[in-house]
């Protein structure tokens, strides 16, 4: 039989599972389940993602107030973590409309200029969000994205800082740890926000800003270099006759530092886990377990998304400045 295991019992067994994996008719059989607020399976079930309320009285304004507090909060969720991934882009693809000046001022060749659009970011990006979804798995995850949020932003403003093509490597290396920890924990949350039937739309509206955010990130960052090509003095100390390239690091990285702030205002969705027990025996399910017994759908899955993001990073890697290499275009319209 199924049983819902919570608290210090769930933490010993090292393993969880939603509750809506569990038939209703099993939960009704649970010892001690009359459906009341208090009962565990009933406040398991109900564990949706909920705003901070008052304390509601039945006809009463603040009740109704509440109830549609609850119902739209989950997508102001989705739209606050939405923003996040499209400001990840920009300062993700901000040094691809700067590949000439870089090069330039710097003096680095195209080889290290590859390095730091692919492996300098693309490597630690990819490798880091293994062990940061096992945070996920055990730490508060909003506070995890707003710290990803403050790292990445920090860095890109330390692109725009550094002189010698290692302190960019590393300045883009920490770029890419950042936004390594939105992914699985965004993920986590939309998922103890929403039921199992309104799930997949979630996602799917978040998963949009991976498009969106490519476009918007060449979008801002001609408009960036727009706006430093009209006015380049600020009247600040450092920044007055500061190349452009070097100000539109700068630029990008101050929205991030803004969402952060934002994500630490949403609440912790409650995790929405119990763990299936069979005979009283509890066993641990690994991920590497689980991947094994879905091994051809995971390796189309994967092998898909790779070559996908291989030829959509390829061309907004170096498009804009092919672009501008080839015609008389500038950077900014480049970026269009």
């Amino acid at each position: 039989m199924k049983t819902p295991i919570t608290g210090s019992s769930q933490e010993q067994a090292g393993i969880s599972v939603r509750t809506d994996d569990i038939p209703a008719e099993n939960a009704a059989r649970e010892p001690g389940h009359q459906g009341h607020p208090g009962s565990s399976t009933s406040m398991h079930r109900s564990a949706y993602c909920r705003a901070p309320h008052a304390k509601q009285k039945a006809g009463d304004f603040t009740l109704q107030e509440n109830n549609a507090v609850q119902r739209y909060y989950p997508w102001l969720l989705v739209v606050v973590l939405f923003c996040t991934s499209v400001v990840s882009y920009l300062d993700r693809n901000i040094i691809s409309l700067f590949v000439g000046p870089i090069r330039n001022e710097i003096g680095l060749s195209d080889v290290q200029v590859s390095l730091l659009q692919g492996i300098a970011f693309a490597l630690f990006y990819s490798v880091m969000g293994l062990p940061f979804g096992r945070l996920v798995d055990h730490r508060t995850r909003k506070n995890l994205i707003a710290a990803g949020v403050l790292l990445w932003s920090v860095m890109t403003i330390c692109c725009g800082l550094s002189t010698t093509f290692w302190q960019l490597f590393f300045s883009r290396m920490g770029v890419g740890i950042g936004e390594a920890c939105l992914g699985p924990a965004a993920f986590s949350m939309i998922a103890d926000c929403f039921a199992p039937a309104q799930r997949g739309r979630a996602i799917a509206s978040y998963n949009m800003s991976n498009y969106v955010g490519v476009g918007a990130s060449l979008l801002f960052g001609g408009a960036i270099i727009s706006m430093l090509t009209q006015h380049t003095d600020f009247g600040l100390p450092g920044i007055s006759g500061m190349p452009t390239w070097r100000l539109a690091f700068l630029i990008s990285g101050l929205p991030g530092i803004l969402m952060a702030f934002a994500v630490l205002a949403l609440k912790e969705p409650q995790r929405r886990e119990v763990m299936h027990t069979t005979g009283g025996h509890r066993g641990k399910v690994g991920l590497w377990s689980y991947l094994s017994r879905r091994t051809r759908a995971f390796v189309s899955i994967y092998t898909v998304y790779t070559l996908t993001a291989m030829i959509g990073y390829i061309i907004v890697a170096w498009a804009p400045s092919f672009t501008s290499a080839t015609t008389t275009c500038g950077p900014r319209m480049s970026a269009c």
